[in-house]
């Protein structure tokens, strides 16, 4: 599967589903060269709702004020993502934004300074990790030359969050409960957990599914583990009943040969009074005589 084939997986609405009449374009870069992440918010409102409608309108909006008044080419972002988590692809990532920024993919978030949605975010992760893996590769509009107020307070502490995430291993990201991750879902969906997939998986869906059959392996791990140690315990316990039972068993045998030795001097005793009875009686009886 090819990278492009990875960032299209992660998109829910392609270009043409919206935007009919959108014509084909000449591409200004390859896709392996994207190595940077760039985040944008409108610095206006957002679409008046979260419908299909509403989102499409807004975004053509968008375009048309991208082409007519500011005179570029095209919408500038590469991707939108609404506070629903939902991606909806603008630009085609094969061209470039803008000239100096040629190794970002640009994401927008609606809203002016707008509060992300958990959502939204685990929608810019997906895109920052298909992106990059370099934190330092992760910014937003006001973190590079002619810098702006964009992406807004809120659109920079996203950025913070970003950084902080790439940072960790992919088992320290992802929530406890794996089975309501929005990605664990699209392998079920698609068949993948079944064994059933017809699909390619991206990497992201990847990493859930074998991070979730990871922790059942350690948790599994932990419960044999568990056991092992309580038995080892039990039998650390029986050994030490055994030592005590052996310990008692010598001073029995002590005791009994003690008794032994008593009984053979009282048998001694015992024979030598016999003996003496059976001479007195020899006396007695040439007395007698």
């Amino acid at each position: 599967m090819s990278r492009h084939d990875d960032l299209n997986i992660l998109i829910d609405v392609r270009r043409l589903d919206y935007d009919y009449d959108e014509k084909p374009v000449t591409h200004t870069r390859t896709i392996n060269v994207i190595d940077q992440y760039e985040q944008h918010h409108t610095g206006a409102n957002g679409p008046a709702s979260l419908s299909f409608d509403h989102k499409r309108r807004w975004i053509l909006a968008i375009e048309r004020f991208h082409e007519m008044e500011k005179h570029w080419s095209d919408v500038f972002y590469h991707i939108f993502i609404f506070a629903d988590g939902e991606v909806w692809e603008g630009r085609d990532v094969l061209r470039t934004s803008q000239g100096n920024i040629g190794r970002a993919i640009t994401v927008h978030l609606p809203g002016n300074n707008p509060v992300i949605t958990e959502a939204q975010y685990l929608a810019c992760l997906a895109i920052a990790r298909w992106a990059t893996n370099r934190p330092a590769n992760v910014r937003d509009h006001q973190q590079r030359p002619a810098a702006t107020y964009c992406s807004g307070d809120n659109g920079r502490n996203n950025i913070k969050r970003l950084r902080q995430e790439l940072n960790m291993p992919l088992t320290d990201l992802l929530p406890e409960d794996l089975t309501n991750h929005a990605d664990w879902t699209t392998a079920e969906d698609y068949g993948w957990i079944s064994g059933n997939g017809q699909r390619v998986a991206s990497r992201s869906v990847v990493g859930v599914v074998a991070t979730r059959a990871y922790r059942q392996t350690v948790k599994a791990v932990n419960v044999v583990g568990g056991r092992v140690t309580r038995n080892t315990a039990a039998i650390s316990a029986t050994e030490a009943k055994l030592a005590s039972q052996a310990q008692r068993i010598s001073q029995l045998t002590t005791s009994v040969s003690q008794l032994s030795t008593k009984v053979a001097a009282l048998e001694g005793r015992t024979t030598t009074a016999i003996d003496n009875e059976a001479i007195v009686a020899a006396v007695v009886e040439k007395l007698t005589d």
